[in-house]
């Protein structure tokens, strides 16, 4: 095949392209720019040959010996160079100034992310004071600088300013974010008794009550919020700080906000130590935020005007069940744990239970636990949803209580957010037959094709419904892939579409098409 040197009109840069592509549409391969191919665009420098350049040897070339006229004098003027030249403003920066370079923007960029993000009221900043803030901010400034500016030698002008501008951003961390103290780790003081909430009439015992609590962070954030409905404090008593994550996480699910809680520590609820947590968009109202709440403690006291809700936090609902009851199968009290354990509010405990039930030889308290799985499948904020899916596939029972449903659901919510559904999934739905989802197997067909033709192989005419009504719609390599599949499981009712699909195919499409109608017409 042989080639031509081409010039694009758009960016002038040259290319060698097959002879056979005059006159069809081309598009530039460095600046994209699309053209129709004519003769205006071959390279007629390029193609020019010069004296004996299309011989194989020099035979070409004239030996004849040229006429040389040597009367005239030649002189030559001498060259000065300068011997001056500093070679470090000419060289490419060197490894060990490159270096030098991203270790100061990695420090003083380390050192701005740890204010930042370490400045909550529980972060790593906390209980650091103004004048280390300061220490720390002006020595990754200075250093950082010293880096970069030696890094930047050859540019130094432009690296004096580069550092300058980033320690300047460094320095002022400490404005932006000045010392801010941790609270006092709780201690569980089992004494301490929780008095029943009783009415708050007078003025004095309501300020007395909001100035304990902080009502006050409570009432900016009311004022502050687009929906001030949607705010709800929840004060914790008697709650450890090993459970404060878990009880906030489960919160968080549980009344369907996606943002993270206020934490206010070191508050007084009528006069014991508690914690104050602040949820700002919770999709659920107070009343049905106590219910929820009540899996992890006792409410003491509703208070819409307020809008907080007080808890008596119970530490036994954090209590581990013990490990062997929890791992050994032969035990009788392990299904019944396990099942408490899918029933936690931390979602890792549930997750380890759920893996624990997945590999069960036995099936006892097959009811609850299914129930229990498919209550937590229900849950747009559970995170193990495969996994949990898993279990129930190994919990079916397949004379009632099937599982497809959840199977199908789930497989569809991982086709909604673009997540590769498991084989898992896709073997039980056709090993149950379950009818409707061919949509499923062409949406993980479409996603991994290799994989997955033998999938739709083994799903046999549930896969060809799917991919007769899907033909008109595919790219030809899909269409390559389809008639592969049609070849082996297709039948007659195929055809039509096949046929169809065969008329406006070309090339190899066209062929594979044309051996899976001639082989399906073979085997009727």
């Amino acid at each position: 095949m042989s080639e031509m040197k081409i010039q694009c009109p758009e960016c002038k840069q040259s290319f060698d392209v097959p002879e056979e592509l005059m006159g069809n549409p081309v598009e530039c391969g460095a600046c994209q720019h699309p053209f129709e191919l004519t003769d205006e665009h071959i390279d007629k420098f390029s193609m020019r040959y010069f004296p004996g350049e299309k011989a194989n040897g020099l035979e070409a070339f004239s030996k004849k010996t040229p006429e040389m006229s040597t009367e005239a004098e030649v002189h030559f003027r001498t060259a000065a160079y300068d011997q001056e030249v500093d070679p470090n403003a000419i060289m490419p920066l060197g490894p060990k100034r490159l270096l030098a370079i991203f270790v100061g923007i990695s420090l003083m960029g380390l050192v701005i992310t740890f204010f930042v993000l370490g400045n909550g009221e529980l972060g790593a900043m906390t209980d650091i004071t103004n004048d280390k803030r300061w220490v720390l901010a002006g020595f990754s400034a200075f250093l950082g600088s010293l880096l970069i500016i030696f890094g930047f030698r050859k540019y130094r002008i432009f690296g004096v300013i580069f550092a300058l501008i980033l320690a300047g951003g460094v320095c002022s961390m400490p404005i932006i974010y000045p010392e801010q103290l941790s609270p006092v780790a709780l201690e569980y003081d089992s004494s301490l008794e929780v008095n029943e909430p009783t009415e708050i009439d007078p003025e004095a015992e309501l300020l007395a009550y909001k100035l304990g609590l902080g009502y006050s962070t409570v009432e900016a954030k009311i004022t502050e919020a687009a929906n001030p409905q949607r705010v709800i404090a929840v004060a914790l008593t008697r709650v450890k700080p090993a459970h404060l994550d878990t009880i906030k996480d489960y919160l968080a699910r549980a009344l369907k906000t996606e943002e993270i809680p206020r934490v206010y520590p070191n508050r007084q609820l009528n006069g014991i130590p508690c914690i104050l947590l602040v949820y700002l968009n919770s999709r659920l109202s107070l009343g049905e935020a106590a219910m929820v709440i009540r899996k992890f403690g006792t409410v003491t006291a509703i208070r819409p005007k307020l809008q907080i809700v007080e808890v008596l936090v119970d530490p036994d609902t954090f209590k581990n069940s013990k490990s062997d009851v929890l791992v050994d199968e032969s035990n009788a009290k392990f299904y019944q744990e396990n099942l408490e354990e899918l029933k936690h509010i931390d979602q890792e405990r549930q997750l380890a239970a759920i893996q624990r039930l997945s590999n069960t030889q036995k099936f006892s308290l097959r009811s609850d636990i299914a129930k229990q799985l498919r209550a937590l499948l229900a849950l747009d904020s559970f995170e193990h949803q495969a996994a949990t899916v898993e279990a129930l596939i190994h919990w079916d029972r397949k004379d009632q209580d099937n599982a497809s449903e959840s199977v199908v659901s789930q497989a569809r919510r991982m086709a909604v957010s673009k997540k590769v559904i498991p084989l898992t999934y896709l073997n039980y739905l056709i090993e149950q037959k379950v009818e409707g989802v061919g949509d499923i197997l062409l949406y993980a067909w479409m996603k991994e094709r290799v994989v997955h033709e033998s999938t739709l192989i083994r799903a046999g005419k549930l896969a060809e419904l799917a991919l007769i009504e899907m033909l008109p719609e595919l790219e030809p390599i899909e269409l390559d892939s389809a008639a592969s599949v049609l070849r082996k499981i297709g039948t007659p009712d195929a055809l039509p579409a096949l046929l169809l699909a065969y008329e406006s195919a070309s090339g190899d499409v066209k062929k594979s098409l044309k051996a899976t109608i001639d082989e399906i017409k073979s085997r009727e």
